[in-house]
This record gives C-alpha cells, structure tokens and sequence, in this order.
C-alpha cells in the first residue's frame, strides 16, 4: 500500500476544487500527459475522464473513474494506465491548523503492475505521490489566491490599488525555483481565450507576466490552471 500525507497551507476547500476538477489531473500527476475528454458530471460516481500518461514519446490512453465522490471529505477513483493495468487512489482530506492534512493512497488493482508491485516499487510511488500533492498545494494556493483578489467582479485587481501586479523574473529567487511556466500561447490555449482576454486578467491580477530576460513573457502555469479553474 502506497500511502503519503503531507499537510499543505491551504483550506480544505481550495483542495477540493482543484480535485473535484478532472482537468486538475494533467498538472498534478508526474507522467500526466493531458485529459482528453472528461463526464461534465465527474466526479459523482461512476463517472470518470480519459487521459493520456506517459514519458517522453510514450503514450500510453485510458480513463479514470470515481468510484466514491464524498468532498470535500474523500475522492476514490480506478486509474487506468493501459497494458499495464489498473490502480485504485483515495485521497482524504482533514482540516488541520490553518490547512489540510491531504493523505493519498496508491494501491494496484489488476495487471502488470499489480503482479510487479513490491516494497521498491512502493517506495517509488510514495515519491511521485509526495510530488503529486506538492503540486496540489502550489495550484489549490492559486486558487485561493484567484478568489480572494481584491475589488469587485471586472474591477483591476492587481495590487487592491488598481495597479497591474509587476513582472516577475524567471530568475527571481527562491519564489521562482522549479516553477513552470508557459508563454502567451499556451496560456491561451490553456484557458481557451482570445488574446484580449488574456489582457484582461493579467490587468485584473488574476495572471502575472513573468519576464524570462529575452523580452518574451511567460505565465506560471500554476496560475493559468488556477484561472482556469475558478473560471470554469
């Protein structure tokens, strides 16, 4: 049994939304190519979303499908990963401080992996696990942050003063350390949105433009998905 739990500085609603989101899953787990498609009623039960995994030029495509929904308390699903069989993860949440206590579970249902899993293996998977909810809270922080800029619905929001948030650079620090970014054109992409609109939340706060030193602005990827989130 693969299991890891870290307390992450984020409310426990913040963690299920991002969870309670099938597009979440394509930044939170290593290996997470993109989700294909995904059921508009996930995560209730017995709905899922399809997905591609993989490393480098191998994909591997299949779905994933809740199999208890109980949020912000609990969310089980079956994750598929092809030939290689099938895994079931639960994540449970418990408020704990300021934060939450997140604890996911790993567990091989059938297939390969299931006939393959031992203590290193295990061991493996705590790690990618851990990194998982790593990322977890770094997006449900975003998408705390998202709901509670300051002004009114359409207002600029960058600093609570009308003021457009500054670049950041890509060399900034420790704040800047291992994370990633996307240009203009995938945030679009990602946010399926005109270049306007783009605009319009990087005035508004929602997004800030980090400058990579050659002129061409980049957005922290956390903050596009968390954009993309609270905007449905």
């Amino acid at each position: 049994m693969g299991v890891v739990d870290r307390h992450l500085d984020v409310p426990p609603d913040a963690v299920a939304l991002v969870l309670a989101d099938p597009r979440s899953y394509e930044a939170l787990v290593l290996g997470s190519k993109r989700v294909r498609w995904f059921d508009a009623r996930w995560p209730e039960e017995g709905t899922s979303f399809r997905h591609s995994i993989g490393v480098g030029p191998l994909h591997i495509r299949d779905h994933s499908t809740v199999v208890a929904d109980e949020l912000p308390d609990r969310l089980q699903m079956v994750v598929g990963m092809g030939p290689l069989g099938r895994a079931e993860v639960e994540f449970r949440l418990t408020p704990e401080a300021s934060g939450t206590r997140v604890s996911m579970r790993e567990d091989p249902v059938d297939g390969p992996v299931a006939a393959v899993w031992s203590p290193p293996v295990d061991a493996v998977m705590r790690l990618r696990n851990d990194r998982a909810l790593r990322r977890l809270e770094g997006l449900a922080a975003e998408v705390e942050r998202v709901r509670h800029l300051d002004g009114p619905p359409g207002a600029p929001r960058g600093d609570g003063r009308g003021h457009r948030r500054p670049r950041r650079r890509a060399d900034g620090g420790a704040e800047m350390t291992g994370e990633e970014t996307v240009d203009a054109d995938e945030a679009r992409e990602l946010l399926e949105v005109p270049a306007e609109q783009l605009d319009a939340l990087t005035d508004q706060g929602v997004l800030t433009p980090i400058d990579d030193g050659s002129g061409r602005v980049r957005y922290s990827r956390a903050e596009v998905l968390a954009a993309r989130l609270i905007g449905g």
